[in-house]
């Protein structure tokens, strides 16, 4: 069944219109699918957002495989939980995609408080076979404290 959103309703590929509220959220098959169903509800908390987020049995998977879909997700979870994800979803992605990845933090992360940890995950992920290039990314982390950090790790890798 191929799902296409409208307001409150979604439309199945037969053009037969079914509730929001029917779909079970493990039924979604990517993040944005889930996005979906659960909505920005202003009733739910940041935590109960990550929560139903967490819940599905794909999640781990769409780190992985729709790792665009999930920085925008994750923007919307806790800060302390998103920045901790983040760094995770980086990591991985710089070492499938460094130029998707890099595009992310130059476009979509600009001015996020997740941008440091965009950057910490791409410099754990580029310090074993690219140490110049990690460091050069440890330098424009704006948390001086984070940054300093970061580059004594690398100084003694």
């Amino acid at each position: 069944m191929y799902l296409t959103s409208s307001c409150s309703h979604l439309h199945d590929d037969t053009g037969s219109d079914l509730k929001i509220t029917s779909l079970s959220t493990s039924e979604a098959e990517t993040p944005n699918d889930l996005l979906l169903l659960i909505g920005t509800d202003s009733e739910l908390s940041p935590v109960q957002f990550m929560l139903k987020f967490r819940a599905n049995e794909r999640f781990n998977e769409w780190v992985r495989t729709h790792p665009l879909q999930m920085v925008k997700v994750m923007g919307l979870f806790p800060l302390n939980s998103s920045n901790k994800l983040t760094t995770e979803l980086f990591t991985y992605w710089v070492d499938k995609s460094y130029d998707e990845s890099e595009s992310c933090i130059e476009n979509e992360l600009k001015d996020s408080p997740l941008r440091d940890s965009a950057i910490e995950g791409m410099v754990n992920g580029l310090k074993a076979d690219q140490l110049a290039t990690a460091i050069a990314w440890a330098h424009e982390i704006k948390d001086a404290s984070k940054r300093h950090q970061l580059l004594e790790s690398l100084a003694t890798h």
